[in-house]
This record gives structure tokens, C-alpha cells and sequence, in this order.
């Protein structure tokens, strides 16, 4: 079953646009983009890792259950 990410919630709540937590994760904005549109099936555990420092979560947080 392929990965869906809820980071649209996380970034809403956090108040930054998709572009900013690219450059602070430093993350492709397409791959921050692909994980909105829940369009990308896998995702390295150091993206997450990255995404999640960032956003000031829990790397499981990201993931949607």
C-alpha cells in the first residue's frame, strides 16, 4: 500500500508555504509538491526526518495513518 502524507494539514498549521520548507529541509520543492498532492508512493526516511525537524514534529507525524 503506497504512502499518503498529510503535509498539507502540517504546513497550513504551521504557517509556511510548500518553497520555504523545501529550502529550510533542504528538499526538492517538486518532491514537498509530489508528498501534498500525495502523488510519490516512498519517501526517504531522511526526507522525513528533514521535513519533520523542520516543521517541529515527529517524523510518523507526516504520515497519515
Amino acid at each position: 500500500m503506497p504512502a499518503r502524507f498529510c503535509l498539507d494539514r502540517l504546513l497550513e498549521k504551521s504557517g509556511i508555504s510548500q518553497r520555504e520548507l523545501a529550502r529550510r529541509a533542504e528538499v526538492s520543492p517538486t518532491t514537498i509538491n509530489r508528498m501534498v498532492a500525495n502523488l510519490t508512493a516512498q519517501v526517504s526516511l531522511r526526507t522525513l526526518d528533514s521535513l519533520a525537524q523542520v516543521l517541529g514534529v515527529e517524523p510518523g507525524a507526516i504520515i497519515e495513518s
